[in-house]
């Protein structure tokens, strides 16, 4: 049979590195809200940079490749489906990104073996981003 204070620390094992799996998904899911909503950006960017070609180049862009507005209004049609695509699902996105931030926060804050003290900021700071772009969102700021 085993000791329970070794289950017990096995327990605390396991939920430490689910609080940091926690942390990290956090992170990762609201890079990639951030990402969606700057892909407007890069839209227009994409224009102005095939705009900026075609008249440095003088137009000889088209001899060497002839598709060349063709790839770049392709480019730019596949950033708008991704920023309408975050944009309709910001909510779920955004609300698994508050769960996670929330729950890597208390987890970390329970080990009472080592001080998460910059996970545990680096999270709070996930937390708060992720609700300031909710109200943008919800506002109509980003749509």
């Amino acid at each position: 049979m085993k000791n329970p204070s070794l289950a017990k620390m096995e327990f605390n094992n396991f939920g430490l590195r689910l609080g940091k799996i926690f942390f990290n998904l956090a992170i990762f899911l609201l890079i990639f809200c951030v990402c969606g909503m700057v892909s407007l950006l890069s839209t227009a960017f994409l224009f102005l940079v095939g705009a900026v070609v075609t008249i440095l180049s003088m137009g000889t862009i088209f001899v060497y490749a002839p598709n060349f507005w063709n790839s770049i209004i392709a480019g730019m049609n596949a950033t708008a489906n991704f920023f309408s695509f975050v944009i309709g699902n910001a909510y779920i996105f955004l609300s698994i990104v508050m769960a996670l931030s929330i729950a890597s926060i208390v987890i970390l804050a329970l080990d009472r073996q080592n001080k998460h003290i910059p996970r545990i900021v680096v999270a709070s700071i996930v937390l708060v981003v992720a609700l300031l772009m909710m109200i943008f969102v919800a506002s109509g700021v980003i749509a």
